[in-house]
């Protein structure tokens, strides 16, 4: 993790090209921050994705509904919509009622909220952070990811339960986006009991320069 925070900070000053990043490292450093609960970091990793893309939208998107800003969230699930014609934006924004009674498991349409969440793989990190709030028992996180036994609900699935039998086959297996890759490597890690090494190596290759610089040097030739 440290050698990871550390190539962010080494490589960000010298990124290019926004769209890609906030489609990859960004949202990436976000997961990584909300695992340890640094919302400065989650701040700021919110800003250098901000793009105005889908995925910067998509990650304020999930922001907002962690941080109990649910009509902020709706407001940008309306804007996604209206934009990109997304079906799972308006499946989520119908849902958002219901997140409160998820989050309360003493509430009248608490099972129906875990019932209905949508299936979308775009909100796996959202569902494992509510899960995560709600302090839901490991039936009900099962439940949340649809009694899943194969791909990337049947991973987040597996890792609620710690079987780790069905976790190691399908860690190989699953393609994640970003921010969900950062969160299933962090429950693989703390269910394998992998120590963290020490030390941690730099990510960033031995005489690395700017891309500025290269082509500065390419145009003075």
């Amino acid at each position: 993790m440290a050698s990871a925070k550390r190539f962010y900070e080494e490589i960000r000053p010298f990124v290019t090209e926004n769209a890609g990043f906030s489609n990859s490292t960004g949202p990436a450093r976000y997961a990584l921050a909300w695992l340890e609960g640094d919302e400065a970091m989650e701040r700021r990793a919110m800003e250098d994705s901000a793009t105005d893309s889908y995925n910067d939208l998509h990650l304020q998107i999930v922001d907002a509904i962690l941080h109990g800003k649910y009509e902020d969230a709706g407001r940008l699930l309306d804007a996604s919509t209206e934009r990109y014609g997304n079906r799972r934006d308006s499946l989520l924004k119908a849902y958002l009622a219901l997140i409160p009674a998820l989050l309360d498991g003493k509430h009248a349409e608490h099972g129906k909220a875990i019932e209905s969440f949508p299936g979308d793989d775009r909100w796996l990190f959202l569902r494992w952070g509510l899960a995560q709030q709600a302090k839901l028992p490991t039936d009900e996180v099962v439940r949340l990811f649809h009694h899943k036994t194969a791909g990337p609900e049947g991973i987040f699935a597996a890792a609620a339960q710690a079987d780790k039998e069905r976790f190691r086959a399908l860690y190989v297996k699953v393609a994640l986006d970003p921010m969900e890759r950062v969160l299933i490597a962090h429950e693989f890690l703390k269910q394998e009991g992998t120590p963290t090494p020490k030390p941690q190596p730099d990510l960033k290759p031995a005489g690395a320069r700017p891309i500025q610089e290269l082509v500065r040097d390419e145009l003075r030739k």
